[in-house]
């Protein structure tokens, strides 16, 4: 197994697990370079974990004014829309914090999908600063794994995942029969640390084949910061068909 795994015994304990970890993570980044960047994920479990971020126990310790938040992935609706991961991200910590405007970029999700990929990657290159070929290098990834081990809008089957080039791509994912915009695999690999943030007894089944498959058959499996940090905060549930693991 590449990475840390650390089983939490409830989804509570996993959401309070994940956001100690962000904070420190922010807060050490704004300390020692002056800001902190960080891609979010959709999703449940991240949901609390932004909720929890917003309240009284995290919200004054984060140095809100140098984080800079970013979307590893977006569905292609209105922010507005229910199923929309910024309106998610704002219904549960935007509005409770004290973040300047200019440091949320959000992907515009509602209008045409290539557009939208091409604008987020031209925006990526402004904040980081990035030459044609440069590669941003976030101080935290937030990741989730789907049950078909997609990560992102990383899906099996579709040319995203062997996205090379780019850093942001568009893609038409064909069972959800809907349009959406992703980092690609370059981007989440030249991370300081990516976290992947796994609950359920559904997710379970899909956890030990990324896990403890030899075999590369899932998205998820392509996750390998060249030079970061990989981590696996899952609840028992998820853990529940695990081989025995060593736990660092």
């Amino acid at each position: 197994m590449k990475g840390h795994l650390e089983i939490l015994p409830t989804p509570d304990a996993l959401v309070q697990a994940a956001a100690e970890q962000i904070a420190r993570a922010l807060i050490e980044s704004v300390r020692a370079r002056g800001r902190a960047s960080v891609a979010l994920s959709g999703g449940s479990t991240p949901r609390g974990v932004y909720s929890l971020l917003a309240s009284d126990q995290f919200r004054s310790n984060i140095p809100w004014q140098g984080v800079h938040l970013f979307w590893g992935d977006e569905r292609c609706v209105p922010p507005t829309d229910a199923e929309s991961n910024y309106r998610m991200v704002n219904d549960a910590l935007l509005q409770f914090i004290r973040i300047p405007v200019e440091n949320v970029h959000r992907i515009v999700g509602e209008g045409n999908p290539a557009e939208a990929a091409a604008l987020y990657e031209r925006e990526l290159r402004q904040v980081f600063g990035l030459q044609e070929d440069g590669v941003p290098r976030f101080d935290l990834m937030l990741l989730g794994l789907g049950e078909d081990g997609h990560t992102a809008s990383l899906f099996p089957g579709t040319s995203a995942v062997n996205e090379t080039t780019r850093l942001v791509t568009e893609l038409y994912v064909e069972k959800l029969n809907a349009y959406r915009v992703t980092l690609t695999f370059p981007v989440i690999n030249h991370s300081r640390q990516v976290v992947f943030l796994v609950s359920g007894k559904s997710k379970a089944p899909i956890l030990r084949e990324v896990l403890q498959n030899s075999l590369l058959t899932y998205p998820a499996q392509l996750v390998h910061p060249s030079s970061g940090e990989l981590h696996w905060l899952v609840d028992q549930d998820a853990a529940s068909r695990l081989e025995t693991v060593n736990q660092q």
